[in-house]
């Protein structure tokens, strides 16, 4: 997973120092951040909703400030694990599917007297499908197999990409040279995960992070 990690953050900059560059000849203000925190995720449709999955959620950030403007513009790209997990007497059954987040936030800045600055923000996503397996430990033995095995004849098989709607709020803690950035979020699925039935992917988010400026 630290792997991932670190080539999400690599990618991320790369890709936007061309942003970068004319964003600062605008006289906007750019800060460049990572993140990560906890997944709780979970899978609803055909009147059902399973237990929810606990995983790992993490990448990177730009965020445009406009000058002498509450507002900012915030493009992301998170490795985020997701999918849902049932328990009973000693089984648990889990859908373990992972997906390359994009969301693209709009959010707002509520300027404070001091270091301490509150955030609202929301905004649609894409995930992109990074692997879907299905895991199952029965006790202490545990198996693995990929969602579109023919052995569970595709009935878990997940779509490449989803598309959601992100709901939070926030606060940053200006530390001087660096920002400390705090996350609450609601994911909220509006497109079908799975080739099979209707379900729907949801997960509330909890991060935490640094964020540096750029130029300045």
């Amino acid at each position: 997973m630290s792997k991932s990690f670190r080539a999400l953050v690599l990618l991320l900059a790369i890709t936007l120092i061309p942003t970068t560059l004319r964003a600062q000849e605008a006289g906007v203000s750019l800060d460049l951040g990572v993140k990560a925190g906890v997944n709780l995720a979970t899978l609803s449709g055909d009147g059902e909703s399973p237990g929810r999955r606990t995983g790992f959620i993490g990448g990177g950030h730009l965020t445009i400030s406009l000058p002498n403007s509450m507002f900012y513009f915030q493009p992301e790209l998170l490795y985020s694990m997701k999918g849902f997990s049932e328990s009973d007497e000693g089984t648990t059954a889990t859908l373990a599917l992972d997906y390359i987040d994009i969301p693209l936030l709009v959010g707002i800045q509520f300027q404070t007297s001091g270091s301490f600055t509150p955030r609202v923000f929301l905004g649609p996503q894409a995930s992109i499908k990074a692997s879907c397996k299905l895991k199952g430990t029965q006790d202490g033995d545990s198996a693995s197999i990929d969602c579109d095995s023919e052995l569970i004849q595709g009935i878990f098989s997940a779509k490449s990409v989803l598309f959601d709607m992100l709901f939070g709020a926030g606060f940053d803690l200006n530390m001087g040279k660096v920002d400390l950035v705090f996350d609450a979020r609601y994911d909220l699925g509006l497109t079908d995960a799975l080739e099979l039935g209707s379900s729907k992917m949801s997960a509330f988010q909890f991060l935490a992070g640094v964020a540096f400026p750029l130029g300045n």
